[in-house]
């Protein structure tokens, strides 16, 4: 179920402010055109990364239920600096395509010989079908 929190909106001649308590949320200049759509590209920024990150978020979960030693590949790829992002989709390509017990087995190797990246995994993976 979604939070749900109710929030104030207060305007003035000249502005508009969306308020939680005392926290100022966001500001807009008003606008007294009919169906006018204010935006701030700000916002919509935040919005996007917000729903970006549930998304990787989503992913990972899955991964890691699928395939618990993913996650210890995740920490080594992410301690070299590695996109997460990218790395999480890639071994998601390879869940859905090789099955949990195929991926585990190319993780654990790719583990063992320290090739934190989904391309040893994938040629693990190969090999192993």
């Amino acid at each position: 179920m979604p939070h749900q929190q109710t929030l104030t909106v207060v305007a003035d001649p000249l502005l508009v402010r969306i308020v939680d308590g005392q926290t100022v949320l966001a500001t807009h200049r008003r606008s007294y055109d009919r169906g006018q759509c204010i935006e701030d590209p700000a916002h919509i920024a935040t919005l996007v990364e917000q729903k970006h990150q549930a998304s990787l978020h989503r992913g990972t979960d899955r991964l890691t239920r699928a395939v618990p030693e993913s996650r210890e590949l995740l920490v080594q790829a992410a301690g070299r600096g590695a996109n997460l992002g990218a790395i999480t989709a890639a071994l998601l390509r390879l869940l859905d395509r090789y099955g949990a017990s195929e991926l585990r087995a190319g993780i654990e190797e790719a583990l063992a010989r320290q090739v934190p990246h989904p391309n040893a995994v994938l040629v693990q993976t190969s090999g192993l079908l």
